[in-house]
């Protein structure tokens, strides 16, 4: 995706504004900035992660605007952003401080996901809008292992499978469903979701299952890694208006809950996606835009979610919900639960347009 003024994620019906900017002589918390905030308290306190540091000083990334979070499977201080303008960063001490790749493909534009091979923390993939790169050299070299040809069409999303690392599936602003069973040396075009592709979701249960979302079409599933798919867009439509537009997914660490963020709202899964219902929210349904969403890794009950100015917390499934403000003006478009200090956290912010 090149970087313009104005960049339109093709995997999200909304427009992000601007690359942002990196600071030198420290970082600020006012409402306006953004960049990568965590709290330890359900949103009650927040602490900027923003500081860059280089030869020349302490510079701060508090401008950027961050649109993905991985953290490490094999080292969870390891933290790796992307970012609509700036490329991507990473940091190994919680987010503390930050470092910028040495390869110039990820240190600009946008990176809409970031994927590290949980049997070697230096290999990992970033992903772009024409492109996949991956890095065996923790982050210092890039190389691509899938380039989109097609002038009109864009990679929107990107996912590694935990079981085996040499599988890895991507999804295009066509609605094609691709998957590499080598590594990324060659690809095939397992299914076909209709619409663009909004997000990606292989099963922590069992790594044959796969959830595709999509724009306006809803979610396809597979359970036999994409030999068969099944559509849920018009089953799910009946119950949850709305839903057909799918934004993410998120899971606990054994699978054993699932959550779709869609314009209606939150939907849960106990059975790896098979059957939903509707997460009970503050807000009636498709009343406000669900930005980032999380649900703590070890229990399914407790889940946060960011609007526009408001994080919205629960311990008990969606029956009551607590609230505070949120540390910056801008969406709160990527959240992200600690694997195992699971009070933090981590909340990427960006200026968005609807």
């Amino acid at each position: 995706m090149k970087t313009t003024s104005k960049l339109v994620i093709a995997s999200l019906s909304f427009v992000l504004i601007g690359q942002g900017c990196l600071g030198f002589g420290g970082s600020t918390s006012s409402s306006g900035s953004g960049g990568m905030f965590v709290t330890a308290d359900a949103g009650a306190s927040w602490t900027q992660l923003s500081a860059l540091p280089s030869a020349s000083g302490v510079g701060s990334i508090g401008g950027v605007n961050v649109i993905s979070i991985e953290i490490d499977p094999t080292d969870d201080a390891t933290i790796y952003i992307g970012t609509t303008g700036n490329g991507m960063f990473f940091s190994y001490d919680n987010g503390v401080s930050w470092q910028r790749p040495g390869d110039a493909d990820v240190r600009e534009g946008a990176v809409l996901d970031i994927e590290v091979d949980p049997r070697n923390i230096c290999t990992l993939y970033a992903l772009k809008s024409d492109r996949i790169l991956k890095s065996y050299t923790c982050s210092r070299e890039f190389s691509s292992v899938y380039i989109e040809t097609r002038s009109d069409e864009l990679l929107t999303a990107f996912a590694l499978d935990w079981f085996n690392p040499d599988i890895m599936w991507a999804g295009t602003s066509a609605g094609d469903i691709l998957k590499s069973t080598d590594a990324g040396d060659n690809w095939s075009n397992v299914g076909e979701a209709g619409n663009d592709v909004s997000a990606i979701m292989i099963s922590n249960a069992d790594s044959r299952v796969v959830l595709v979302g999509t724009e306006t079409r809803g979610m396809v599933r597979t359970d036999d890694s994409g030999e068969t798919w099944v559509e849920f867009e018009d089953s799910l439509k009946k119950e949850f208006k709305a839903s057909d537009d799918v934004y993410g997914f998120a899971q606990t660490e054994n699978g054993d809950t699932i959550l779709m963020n869609t314009k209606y709202g939150l939907l849960v899964s106990n059975d790896d996606g098979e059957t939903w219902d509707g997460v009970p929210l503050v807000t009636s349904p498709g009343d406000v835009r669900i930005w980032g969403f999380a649900v703590d890794a070890k229990d399914g009950n407790t889940i946060y979610y960011g609007t526009g100015s408001i994080m919205y917390s629960t311990t008990s499934g969606g029956s009551s919900w607590s609230t505070e403000e949120l540390p910056s003006s801008k969406a709160p478009y990527a959240m992200q639960a600690h694997p195992t200090n699971t009070d933090r956290i981590y909340t990427g912010f960006a200026t968005v347009e609807d």
